[in-house]
């Protein structure tokens, strides 16, 4: 058999390109829900409150990532007692006007910036022979003011 049977001109075939590409975008979904779960923090940090809407504002996602992926970012963070879910609040996006956000409400200052230190920002996945470097621009703009002055509304859109 010949040893390079999987490779034509020295290129891994259709099925290894396909394996390091899925490979590449998950590593990638974990860090950008890292930098998601840091911004909320950090925002938490800074004014006490934070919600969907901060954490769209300072995590840009590249394309071939679906912004969804930030429904998971508030779990953990409830979980160890970081963060603590407050009312819903309207939408300060353009596209998501109509929508509500939950409001995230900071429950332990030392526990955020306990969480904050263990876990590192970390540079981008190393893209293999073939691959292509997607930008990145992650940069957190705290708004003027605490979070409190949103309007609450009434319950029926789930978002973070």
């Amino acid at each position: 058999m010949n040893k390079n049977a999987s490779k034509q001109n020295g290129r891994p075939d259709g099925e290894q390109r396909k394996a390091d590409a899925r490979r590449l975008l998950a590593e990638r979904r974990r860090l950008y829900l890292l930098r998601a779960r840091r911004a909320l923090v950090e925002r938490a940090v800074a004014v006490d409150t934070a919600t969907a809407d901060d954490v769209r504002e300072a995590v840009e996602l590249p394309p071939n990532i679906n912004p969804s992926l930030f429904g998971a970012v508030p779990g953990p963070l409830v979980r160890a007692g970081i963060i603590r879910p407050g009312p819903r609040v309207a939408s300060e996006r353009t596209p998501r006007r109509t929508g509500a956000n939950r409001l995230w409400i900071l429950k332990d200052l030392g526990a955020a910036l306990r969480w904050l230190a263990d876990n590192p920002d970390r540079p981008d996945p190393e893209p293999g022979p073939g691959e292509q470097a997607l930008p990145v621009s992650v940069n957190p703009k705290p708004k003027n003011g605490p979070s409190s002055t949103r309007t609450s509304v009434e319950p029926g859109v789930e978002a973070m």
